[in-house]
């Protein structure tokens, strides 16, 4: 299972979360959300974090983005 942070978002919408805090407010939820799902029996060894800054900044995404809007 992978949970997508969207930390970008979060700066982007109107910068509920300042730039500097991104990081840091990914590293709390992730340690919140693994304290709860731990709580009930879930096994995290499957569980994987990932957040949209590690993607959506790179070059490849944008080129992406860029054809996906250029198609009809």
């Amino acid at each position: 299972v992978t949970i997508l942070f969207a930390d970008l978002h979060a700066y982007l919408d109107n910068m509920k979360a300042p730039w500097k805090l991104l990081a840091l407010r990914t590293e709390y939820y992730q340690c919140i959300i693994k304290g709860m799902l731990k709580s009930i029996g879930v096994p995290l060894d499957k569980l994987k974090f990932i957040r949209g800054t590690d993607f959506q900044l790179s070059r490849e995404y944008s080129l992406n983005k860029i054809r996906f809007l250029g198609t009809e």
